[in-house]
């Protein structure tokens, strides 16, 4: 101000429009200071909400990631159910393995007859065994078989529970993955609205120190109306935009809550994050994405289970071999011994089934090659996925350096502004244009900063190591 305004030098000089000046520089000084004091109040107001939320944060930690993550895996009911698929598919192979080892089985009763028979007969359930009866008896047996070959058939049939429980697993870690994602995007969300709130905040406090000064100006008579109208309109806007930002916040805050299986009006306060380091090359991270992805590694897992599945029928058709043992009690008073102990080898072989056995192998391994033909598909999206990913995390960086400094060009053009309104060289709407640009930038900057956090999570994701 005082660069602009110097004392008058040379003859064509004229010392009563200086005078003139200096008092007009001093009664806008005069008018500005309520507007000053008004500003002073909105910045306490906001210092005072900054302490409410300090006190707040430290009633309790604020969340990290990583420990927002363990939470979440630990408490989703989306992953509970996962967890619950995975222990099926265990428990499968757990049965499958158990084929391989003996089996026992015991029956008997007790049996009454009208009247003893006075012929050598066999009972129904002990069949090669022609026995005297009495008219009342007991008979049991014990019956032990163990398989010796089974040309396949048991190891296919485990091989391919264990690849459906690996593929089980698979995709329990491709919904862990996920899981992790959208608690990173909600965690990216609230400090996002966390962020809209103090530029909105940050808004209204500029409008309303401007608005003051602009009232006080139409008081004196140094505005229009319009000016005044103008200025009060825009403020009025801009606590429409605070109530919407605290709004977005609220709702961003229940979403997280959500996600952590917490009440959804608990209070969020999180620790800040920042954009990691760039990634590195975009075809070394494409073949790790081709080996490490769950959703592949389960796609193939599926496929090698059906693989087997077929094995496992078409050796149904085969020869196999077993060994049974049994022991046989039978109370009759008219037998010597009433108990047999008897050992067998049993063999069979389905020798001619008019195709079916072939016809359903055939079938499962059609569906075989459906899932691996949908794993080559699967890789190409993969491959787009990661490529997708990797650039937008680079056009995130690049968006971070023009932003910022565009929010330094921005607060400097507003201060311009402001100061050239009050030394009346300026006009309203230079103000209100500056206050716009300075929200947009800084606006564009917070964007960036949280679109290039979550440009590397989705990177990370894709890849299959987040």
């Amino acid at each position: 101000m005082s660069s602009r305004l110097r004392a008058p030098a040379g003859p064509g000089c004229d010392l009563n429009e200086y005078i003139g000046r200096l008092l007009v520089v001093g009664l806008l000084g005069v008018v500005c200071l309520p507007g000053v004091a008004a500003a002073a109040g909105d910045r306490d107001r906001a210092n005072s909400e900054t302490k409410e939320t300090a006190k707040a944060s430290m009633s309790g930690r604020p969340d990290s990631l990583d420990g927002a993550w363990a939470e979440a895996i630990g408490s989703s009911h989306r992953l509970k159910a996962s967890r619950k698929s995975t222990e099926s598919a265990r428990e499968i192979y757990s049965a499958a393995k158990a084929t391989r080892y003996p089996t026992v089985t015991a029956e008997g009763g007790h049996v009454w007859l009208d009247e003893a028979p006075s012929a050598i007969v066999s009972l129904p359930g002990l069949p090669g065994l022609p026995v005297a009866l009495d008219d009342q008896f007991w008979a049991g047996r014990v019956t032990a078989s163990v398989p010796l070959f089974t040309s396949g058939r048991i190891h296919h049939g485990v091989a391919a529970a264990k690849a459906g429980y690996s593929a089980a697993q698979a995709g329990e870690n491709g919904d862990t993955l996920d899981l992790k994602l959208g608690v990173a995007d909600a965690y990216v969300k609230v400090l996002r609205a966390m962020r809209g709130v103090r530029l909105a905040a940050s808004s209204v406090a500029s409008l309303a120190s401007h608005s003051q000064n602009v009232a006080n100006f139409y008081e004196k008579g140094f505005v229009a109306k319009n000016d005044l109208l103008a200025s009060q309109v825009v403020l009025a806007d801009a606590r429409q935009r605070e109530i919407q930002a605290r709004n977005a916040l609220d709702l961003a805050s229940a979403s997280y809550n959500r996600l952590l299986v917490r009440p959804l009006t608990d209070l969020v306060t999180l620790e800040e994050l920042l954009p990691p380091p760039a990634a590195g090359d975009v075809t070394e991270m494409t073949v790790r994405a081709c080996k490490e992805r769950p959703e592949l590694i389960a796609i193939g897992y599926q496929a090698e289970a059906l693989h087997r599945e077929a094995k496992s029928v078409r050796a149904r058709a085969l020869p196999s071999m077993g060994v049974n043992g049994s022991y046989i009690y039978l109370g009759s008073s008219l037998l010597q011994r009433d108990h047999v102990w008897m050992l067998s080898v049993v063999g069979s072989w389905d020798i001619f089934d008019s195709g079916r056995t072939r016809h359903k192998a055939r079938a499962v391994d059609d569906r075989a090659e459906a899932v691996a033909a949908l794993g080559e598909e699967a890789k190409d999206g993969v491959s787009l996925q990661v490529r997708q990913a990797w650039l937008e995390e680079g056009e995130t960086r690049r968006r971070l350096e023009v932003t910022g400094d565009a929010v330094a060009q921005s607060e400097e053009n507003l201060k311009v502004a402001q100061d050239r309104y009050r030394t009346g060289t300026g006009t309203n709407t230079e103000v209100l244009d500056a206050e716009t640009l300075r929200v947009r930038s800084i606006g564009n900057h917070d964007n960036a900063i949280y679109d290039a956090v979550m440009a590397a999570f989705r990177l990370r994701r894709a890849v299959g190591d987040l």
